[in-house]
């Protein structure tokens, strides 16, 4: 299972991977960033209601089990996949919220080491998650397609 999540993940951990290498050689810092609090407060509050959603979806897709989504789900043989991907990504985004809050305890004209490493994650934890939820709404795409062939 978790080999098998590491490899179904392999495009949000690259991501994450290039973006953090990209942040971090760009000396991306608080100061660069104008309406630097505004951000990382609307970053939160956006961050949270994702991850709640992301956690109602986890807990209410085994639940409609004779839906005709989730039987197609269930052909393609994605439902898992899709309840690991939901699942990663509330994690990511709930990770997001918490470096959201941990940056708004740095100054917008803060330039320092610690502050640019944790702007880098936060900005590459969000690209991650950007991309994860691009995977999930891919396999969603594909049961509704998959439900209008046999109709």
């Amino acid at each position: 299972m978790y080999k098998g999540r590491l490899t179904r993940n392999l495009i949000s951990i690259g991501c994450f991977l290039v973006s953090l290498v990209v942040l971090l050689i760009a000396n991306f810092v608080p100061k660069a960033i104008a309406n630097y609090t505004d951000i990382m407060t609307g970053t939160l509050s956006f961050t949270a209601i994702a991850t709640a959603l992301l956690f109602a979806c986890f807990s209410l897709i085994p639940a409609l089990t004779n839906s005709k989504l989730m039987n197609a789900l269930q052909d393609l043989g994605t439902d898992v996949k899709l309840m690991d991907r939901l699942l990663v990504a509330t994690v990511i985004f709930f990770i997001i919220s918490l470096f959201s809050l941990a940056n708004l305890f740095f100054k917008a004209t803060d330039t320092g080491l610690f502050a640019h490493t944790m702007c880098a994650l936060w900005l590459s934890t969000f690209v991650s998650g950007t991309s994860e939820i691009f995977q999930i709404l891919d396999l969603m795409f594909l049961a509704v397609k998959d439900l209008s062939t046999r109709d």
